[in-house]
C-alpha cells in the first residue's frame, strides 16, 4: 500500500485482551483502521492481502506461535509490515 494513504489499515494479533484494546485504542486514535485478533487461526482467516499496511504480532498466541503466524502471513503478502510487540511475564 502506499505511504501516502491518510487511513491506514492496521491487524493486530494479541493474546492479552487489555493490551490489545490499548492498543487497538491508541491506533483509532491516530486515524488507523484496526482488525483485532485473539489467536492465531482467526487473523489467518481473516487476513486479506493488499488491505493492510501493519500487522501487529505477539509471539505468544494461541494455536500458534507469532513467529509461524507471521511467515504465513508474509506467503500470503510480502509486502506487508510486520512489527512484533510482546511481554515476557
Amino acid at each position: 500500500m502506499s505511504p501516502v494513504v491518510t487511513k491506514l489499515q492496521s491487524g493486530i494479533c494479541k493474546y492479552r485482551i487489555p493490551n490489545q484494546l490499548t492498543i487497538k485504542i491508541v491506533l483509532e486514535q491516530n486515524g488507523f483502521i484496526v482488525d483485532s485478533f485473539n489467536d492465531a487461526s482467526h487473523a489467518l482467516e481473516n487476513f486479506m492481502t493488499g488491505i493492510y499496511d501493519l500487522v501487529l504480532l505477539d509471539f505468544n498466541v494461541p494455536e500458534m506461535d507469532g513467529f509461524s503466524l507471521y511467515k504465513k502471513i508474509k506467503k500470503l503478502d510480502d509486502k506487508v509490515a510486520i512489527c512484533f510487540l510482546t511481554c515476557l511475564l
